[in-house]
């Protein structure tokens, strides 16, 4: 079957940027997909290694398959990723770094259960790859609540906000093009960082219908030089505190930022909470001030209605600290959360918690 010959149904965008190391392993896991009604878009955005060679050859290798090799100047992963939404022809596209890889079942899987319910996404779980052990992680699983597997649902009836919007990777998920455009959803290219979170929090909060399927079929580097973010924002979070400023704009602008402004809390204080328990030190100072901005945005204070009592503590905790406290001592009242971010106290409150 020559697959040039088909209009595909599914689009998959790969953004490459330095990874000769992973990439061959990431293009050869496409082409051992189960589903064949497929485009590859492979945007090559300014590499300097052997990146660009690796995509044309796989071009040549594969004559079969409906490939588009585009190489230009570097400009970001947003850029590329804009480009490939106004290049795809599918009815869905979807995402995949180059550095990670796909299970065989990943496309049919969600593409079948996108046609099955109408769905305008469908999502799975996500496997994380540990590079420097080289070993999977055992929190295998989409965010979003097991129960949601099988089932229609979206953002005002899942139950679960602060879970689906931390299951942001645009990776995992297959996204209906004409809904796409039909908002003019785009990637904001002025981020750095977190550019995931922002388009999927105007999407989860605008679908009718999204669809969670069972089983983890897209596999997902840790703990290495990922493409998808340049060094500097990777260990700067630069734009990171935008982003969620971003986000609670995006809340206000749907009109829902009263009734679910402590899931929205929850969220960024989660997020902003690891955030600077990472952040290299000489960007502590700049990148508090940075996130007071960002709870200034929510105003007042409101607990969640769905989280347990652990997760609303931390969330008033964090609140208060970056609202009210000056730098010298919110980063000493930080410290309980810089505990909570170390690898095996995580792993000890799972066990504990029975999970």
């Amino acid at each position: 079957m020559n697959c040039n010959n088909i209009n595909p149904v599914l689009s998959v965008i790969i953004p490459v940027y330095n990874t000769e190391e992973y990439l061959e392993k990431c293009l050869s896991s496409l082409v051992a997909s189960t589903f064949k009604n497929l485009e590859f878009i492979i945007i090559d955005d300014g590499s300097t290694d052997n990146s660009p060679e690796i995509c044309d050859k796989f071009k040549t290798d594969n004559p079969d398959w409906m490939i588009k090799v585009i190489h230009k100047h570097n400009e970001g992963l947003s850029a590329v990723r804009n480009l490939g939404l106004s290049i795809a022809v599918g009815k869905y596209v979807t995402f995949c770094d180059s550095d990670d890889w796909i299970e065989p079942e990943l496309f049919a899987s969600l593409v079948t259960a996108a046609e099955q319910h109408n769905a305008q996404a469908a999502i799975c779980g996500i496997r994380y790859f540990d590079e420097i052990t080289k070993s999977f992680q055992y929190h295998t699983d989409s965010l979003f609540p097991k129960h949601l597997a099988g089932n229609v649902f979206n953002f005002y009836t899942c139950n679960s906000i602060m879970q689906g919007l931390l299951d942001c990777s645009t990776c995992n998920k297959i996204f209906l093009r004409s809904f796409i455009e039909k908002h003019n959803y785009q990637y904001d290219v002025s981020c750095h960082f977190a550019e995931d979170s922002m388009f999927w929090a105007e999407y989860f909060i605008s679908a009718e219908r999204l669809f969670l399927i069972k089983g983890e079929y897209y596999n997902y580097r840790i703990n290495q030089n990922r493409q998808t973010n340049c060094v500097k924002a990777k260990k700067s979070y630069t734009s990171f505190a935008e982003s969620m400023v971003v986000i609670s704009k995006i809340f206000k602008s749907h009109q829902i930022l009263d009734k679910y402004r402590g899931e929205l809390i929850a969220y960024l204080a989660l997020q902003i909470g690891i955030a600077y328990c990472n952040i290299m030190p000489d960007r502590k100072k700049s990148f508090y001030y940075e996130c007071k901005k960002v709870f200034e945005a929510c105003k007042k204070f409101s607990f969640s209605s769905e989280c347990t009592l652990a997760v609303k503590i931390c969330s008033m905790y964090t609140y208060i600290i970056f609202r009210y406290c000056p730098f010298i001592f919110g980063t000493i009242a930080l410290t309980p959360i810089k505990v909570l971010q170390n690898n095996k106290i995580k792993e000890l409150l799972r066990k504990l918690a029975g999970k």
